[in-house]
């Protein structure tokens, strides 16, 4: 809490000292700098330094803020977290990387002091004098030293590479065992998705064959009622035209005929010979007389079965698109 306590303190110093001068810089008068002349045109430079001097006004005086009427403990309170947070981080940060830096320090003073044993040995190895005991004694400690270390370091380094590779053999089949409970929960949930969608899919295909059988059935049966009506239509139709068309024949061969008769009638009656030879006439030519009735009747039939024919096609082709537009 002290050292808090410090570092706010000092942080409030700093910023009132800088707030300060920014205001004593906005308040402050630009001084007028005047060049040293020689002795003798001192007196007419100082009348035209008089003449042409301008006086600066002050600048108007400008409201107190409340900031400005704080006292330095109030302006210690009114100081933010946040600031305080920020320099508090950069001096954790600042003695985290000091530790970093002698930790690693730490790490390389052994490989610093191989190096120098390393060195010691090659210097005495190359010097022609001779060594006593206790430098021979020396000797060989520290060539004993380097070789404990140079083999204490070479079996750390496999021991850590086998423990680095036990520890990846270990992940892996970890993984793969892990990999492989989900493929088989995989599999076994297949099987009845499976079996389910293909329940679903032969239950849709035997739900839309009904109804296309029923749609079929429906057609066929609006078809056939549909050609039985035109049929029926269509036969009364003709049957009423040919029935009317006959009785007008009928009519008109009756009022012929008896045309004919009258005719006739009054033929034998003034010339009895022209009247045998009418007889005559009749009794020989029968059969034409009946052929070309035969064709003249088949003429008519045909005239009104071609008709007939043709309103029946176009009330099928009616009734085959209202059904095309209604499927």
């Amino acid at each position: 809490m002290a050292e808090h306590k410090q570092l706010l303190a000092a942080a409030v110093a700093l910023r009132t000292g800088r707030k300060e001068r920014e205001r004593e810089s906005s308040l402050g008068v630009v001084p007028v700098t005047t060049e040293t002349v020689p002795k003798k045109e001192a007196g007419r430079e100082r009348e035209m330094s008089a003449a042409s001097s301008v006086t600066t006004a002050a600048p108007a005086p400008r409201a107190v803020t409340e900031e400005e009427t704080e006292t330095p403990e109030q302006r210690a309170e009114s100081l933010s977290l946040f600031d305080a947070v920020v320099f508090l981080q950069r001096l954790l940060r600042g003695r985290a990387q000091q530790n970093y830096m002698f930790l690693e320090k730490e790490k390389r003073l052994g490989l610093v002091h191989e190096i120098r044993l390393a060195e010691e040995i090659q210097r005495a190895r190359a010097a022609p004098v001779l060594l006593d005991a206790a430098a021979q004694a020396r000797i060989d400690e520290i060539r004993s030293a380097f070789v404990t270390s140079s083999t204490t370091t070479a079996v750390g380094s496999a021991v850590s590479q086998a423990i680095s590779a036990l520890h990846g053999d270990r992940v892996r089949r970890r993984d793969l065992a892990r990999l492989g409970a989900i493929m088989r929960l995989a599999e076994a949930q297949r099987g009845p998705r499976e079996d389910a969608e293909k329940e679903r899919r032969q239950s849709e295909n035997i739900s839309r064959m009904k109804r296309d059988f029923a749609e079929q059935k429906g057609t066929e049966a609006y078809a056939g009622s549909s050609h039985t009506l035109v049929t029926e239509l269509m036969s009364a139709t003709v049957s009423k035209v040919a029935r009317r068309k006959a009785l007008v024949s009928a009519r008109r061969a009756a009022s012929a005929v008896a045309a004919l008769d009258d005719a006739q009638y009054e033929t034998e009656r003034q010339d009895p010979a022209a009247a045998m030879h009418g007889l005559m006439n009749s009794m020989l030519m029968p059969e034409v007389d009946r052929q070309t009735a035969r064709y003249k009747l088949k003429q008519e039939q045909a005239k009104y079965l071609h008709a007939a024919r043709h309103s029946l096609t176009r009330a099928l082709n009616q009734i085959e698109a209202a059904s095309e537009v209604d499927q």
